[in-house]
């Protein structure tokens, strides 16, 4: 991959994180010039108000511990994605921090009263430069903090190299010795300077690191939203007044723990607040944050020689010193933002371009689906996480590095192709009123829509290779984009075009542009194959490529009757048989038919329903509430809404049901009950007939016959030994069926197949 063909649009970046890192340098700069106006003028700076900071640092630490979880989560047990960190990681703190290091390096050597005495030791030097720890400052003093930022990157590599067990014991060790050391060195009883190398390894600064990792999981959690703004103020009313209170000695906390617990509280919040980067304060603060490195690695030699320059020169007696210190302050910041734009940011460009290409080009024969030349622009018509959307989240990540999705709507599903590093962009500023039931109306009055989005995407499209439609209406705006750009369209088909969950126009429509523009369709199923021909689509356009899964985001680590107490307790399931269902409340879903099963069961099987309404399907809750009401089952049905946590609720429950009153397309929850090693009872129509083997690997129940759903929950109930043993052969088969490994190779066979046969 060249540089040229690097994908156009920016990765997603966190305007109120980029604010923190230069509102750190700019504690960590306005320390040192409080400290060396004291130490060199005999003036206190601002009534030493900055005194504290230092803290600028243990700020820094919080926002590297956020950000490196943020952005590599997805690569923890990942050893195809360790040589990438390594390698991004060391071009971004070793070749500028080098170049600065060596430029005030012979300072020492020509002017020998300058420094300590051992900056000319050549030990030193190379410990230095590798930012190797040492029992005295580095030569270039700010990199003492650079050590253990270093540190902090080998713990992170080996999350991503080893399996994630063996991890979670090494990190609990390390962190219990580290907060072991902590506490003694409070105590009295651990000298760092006669144990430096054990208080490297063991820093209390690791628990900033580990806190930023944290705020970056409560920030991927979404939990926090609505306080956002109150951990903000929070986290900053308590840094600014142990602040004050260090300036006026009146500190008897560790700074390490108040500072990281405040840092930890504004970067949950500034994370989470949406912040406009129109606004003049807005980009001056995020250019600072991006220049911080520059601005931190260079302020102290800068501030360092000018000041001696200022003495030599008498500055303060002729322009005063409130002058001399504001004219010390902009060019020392003015330095480091110089430094950033002419040195930093192509220097660091180039080597990732240069290095991270010859890495891609290097492991181009061992993994088939990362290393194809292919640039492929995704669309899909949803911001809400549904099927499609979750199947395009696993299939889009080996091509995030060279690709686009483009939405037609903002919501939940743009915010996780982000946090999985995907490059996403909203092309519509509006949602578009043409439904799946509509007619050919409806369906002319949303080309209004419709047309200005097919020219956004097809001039987008000339950047890429191939288009992929994920959606019907990505369909149409693909095919309209392919005609104006050329490109190749390929079709992901999820859905079953039957006269069931379409309209006969929208069936048409569908068939239609998929015969006469895509060069490729590909379904979830037979059964969406079989619909999609029956309905007048070309047999030999279409590819049965089933869904994909990770199986080791699935794993149990308990048996059938040794769930997650935990979780059941939270849930309040103890003691009950509990039904889970898992999809989006919509009539065709058929949680009613789970409902009226209930009364045909025990009163100790409760319904647990994860989901809630989308596309305007809201009546249909209230719907549901009231049978709940009119049958009295108010204590045996939970309504948990959308939840992010579906594999450990899963695991929570006995049973797995599945009522599609239609005909399923694939029938995702299907897989993941079966991963998750809990027994499946489906609805046999459409794609759940393919999945489920009856009595081998779950049980299929008519569509819409509550009383044959309560009879399969009974026996699941009273015979657990022939459950269990019909849940391993599940969890086997679908473990080898549905990987998602196996998947992607398949996609991207197809994929490279279209872009050779287009030409």
């Amino acid at each position: 991959m060249q540089l040229e063909h690097l994908p156009k649009v920016a990765k997603p970046r966190l305007e109120g994180i980029q604010i923190c890192r230069g509102v750190a340098a700019l504690l960590v700069l306005l320390f040192h010039v409080t400290q060396l106006s004291q130490e060199k003028l005999g003036q206190a700076f601002l009534a030493n108000l900055f005194t504290f900071g230092s803290a600028g640092v243990d700020f820094f630490f919080v926002l590297s511990g956020f950000i490196i979880f943020f952005v590599h989560q997805t690569d923890i047990g990942r050893r195809d994605r360790l040589k990438p960190f390594i390698l991004k990681r060391l071009i971004r703190v070793y070749p500028l921090y080098w170049l600065v290091t060596l430029a005030i390096l012979p300072v020492y050597f020509l002017a020998p009263q300058f420094g300590y005495g051992y900056e000319r030791q050549l030990d030193v030097i190379l410990k230095s430069l590798w930012l190797l720890p040492q029992a005295h400052l580095p030569i270039l003093i700010v990199g003492w903090s650079l050590s253990h930022e270093v540190l902090f990157y080998f713990i992170f590599a080996l999350a991503i190299l080893f399996p994630l067990k063996l991890f979670s014991r090494l990190l609990s060790g390390w962190l219990v010795g580290t907060l072991a050391i902590f506490l003694l060195n409070i105590a009295g009883a651990f000298d760092p300077e006669q144990h430096f190398l054990l208080w490297f390894i063991f820093s209390p600064h690791n628990l900033e690191f580990m806190l930023g990792c944290l705020a970056a999981y409560v920030v991927l959690q979404k939990q926090l939203k609505a306080s956002n703004t109150f951990l903000l103020l929070l986290g900053t009313a308590c840094f600014v007044a142990f602040g004050v209170a260090q300036t006026e000695r009146s500190f008897p906390f560790n700074p390490i723990v108040i500072y990281g617990i405040s840092s930890t509280l504004i970067v949950i919040g500034a994370a989470t607040l949406e912040v406009q980067r129109s606004r003049p304060f807005v980009r001056l603060f995020s250019f600072l944050g991006d220049a911080s490195y520059s601005i931190y690695l260079t302020h102290y030699p800068c501030l360092s020689a000018l000041l001696k320059l200022t003495i030599a020169a008498q500055l303060i007696s002729i322009i005063g010193y409130s002058a001399t210190i504001s004219l010390l302050l902009l060019t020392t910041l003015s330095v480091g933002c110089l430094t950033y734009v002419w040195l930093e940011k192509p220097l660091v460009y180039r080597l990732r371009g240069t290095l991270v290409n010859q890495l891609a080009t290097a492991t181009k024969a061992s993994d088939p689906v990362t290393a194809t030349a292919s640039k492929v622009l995704f669309l899909d018509q949803s911001g809400a996480l549904g099927g499609a959307e979750l199947c395009l989240l696993d299939l889009v990540q080996p091509y995030r590095d060279r690709s686009l999705v483009c939405l037609f709507a903002d919501g939940a599903f743009k915010t996780a192709l982000q946090q999985q590093g995907v490059a996403v962009k909203v092309v519509a500023t509006k949602s578009i009123a043409v439904r799946k039931e509509s007619g050919l109306v409806q369906g002319l009055q949303s080309l209004g829509q419709l047309l200005p989005i097919a020219v956004t995407v097809a001039r987008l499209s000339r950047d890429y290779d191939v288009i992929y439609a994920n959606t019907q209406k990505a369909l149409v705006v693909g095919a309209l984009a392919s005609l104006l750009s050329r490109r190749p369209l390929v079709y992901h088909l999820h859905d079953i075009l039957s006269a069931d969950h379409f309209s006969r126009t929208n069936r048409r429509l569908a068939v239609t542009l998929a015969n006469r523009c895509a060069s490729r369709v590909i379904a979830t199923s037979n059964a969406t194959r079989d619909a999609f021909i029956q309905a007048g689509g070309h047999a030999e356009l279409v590819t049965v490529v089933y869904n994909g899964f990770e199986p080791a985001a699935y794993q149990l680590d308990v048996t059938l009757g040794q769930v997650n107490l935990n979780q059941r307790q939270q849930l309040g399931l103890d003691g009950k048989f509990a039904i889970g269902h898992f999809s989006r409340l919509s009539p065709w879903k058929g949680q009613h038919i789970l409902i009226e099963a209930l009364v045909h069961c025990p009163k100790d099987v409760i319904a647990v329903l994860v989901g809630d309404a989308l596309f305007g399907e809201q009546e249909y809750v209230q719907a549901l509430k009231t049978q709940v009401t009119t049958l009295g089952l108010q204590d045996r049905v939970q309504f948990l809404g959308f939840r992010s946590d579906v594999v450990p609720i899963m695991q929570a429950c006995e049973v797995i049901a599945h009522t599609s009153t239609a005909p399923e397309p694939f029938g995702r929850v299907i897989v993941e009950a079966m991963l998750c090693g809990r027994p499946i009872i489906a609805a046999a129509a459409g794609g759940a007939v393919e999945l489920v083997e009856p009595g081998v690997t779950g049980w299929l129940t008519p569509p819409g016959d509550a009383q044959a759903l309560a009879a399969a929950i009974a026996h699941c109930r009273a015979d657990p030994a022939h459950t269990q043993a019909i849940v391993q052969t599940a969890q086997t088969q679908a473990t080898d069926r549905f990987a998602l490994s196996h998947i992607r190779q398949q996609i991207d066979q197809l994929l490279q197949a279209v872009v050779k046969a287009e030409g």
